[in-house]
């Protein structure tokens, strides 16, 4: 599997995966372990970065099959394209030009909403489902609001 990313990029993400002395931040700066851990997970959450999760043979030995090269370009972090040989020697390519979550390419309520939820649980003092539904509506209404500590006493 070949990843095609900006110099910059590959210069802080692109080395081969490697478990160091703290395994959730080599996670967190590596492109082999995510891009290992989305395609056997289907999707990439904070979970994804609990060294248990890290640990997970299946994603070290996915991740060994992921290559780095910079890709020709002045981008800071894109364009960046994935392909990969299938079994059966089908070929898959993927490419991203914008990231999910900026302001060109946004997420929709439903990703928001639940990205609040899965940032919730791992909050040092985790907030119970009631107070992030009340959080969220809240949020949803901000117009509305008068005064922040309305919603920043939902926050602890």
């Amino acid at each position: 599997m070949l990843v095609r990313a900006p110099h910059h990029t590959v210069e802080v993400s692109g080395k081969p995966f490697m478990l160091g002395k703290t395994p959730q931040v080599d996670a967190q700066i590596s492109i082999p372990y995510t891009v290992a851990a989305a395609l056997l997970r289907r999707r990439i959450g904070l979970s994804d970065f609990e060294e248990s999760a890290v640990r997970d043979l299946r994603v070290l030995a996915l991740a060994a099959k992921v290559h780095v090269a910079a890709e020709p370009g002045d981008g800071e972090w894109t364009p960046m394209e994935v392909s990969m040989q299938c079994r059966g020697g089908m070929r898959r390519v993927h490419r991203v030009d914008r990231l999910l979550g900026t302001p060109e390419r946004p997420l929709g309520e439903s990703e928001l909403i639940a990205k609040v939820r899965d940032c919730a649980r791992f909050a040092a003092t985790p907030l119970s489902e009631e107070r992030v539904d009340t959080l969220i509506h809240a949020v949803g209404r901000l117009e509305e609001v008068t005064a922040l500590t309305a919603l920043t006493s939902l926050m602890v």
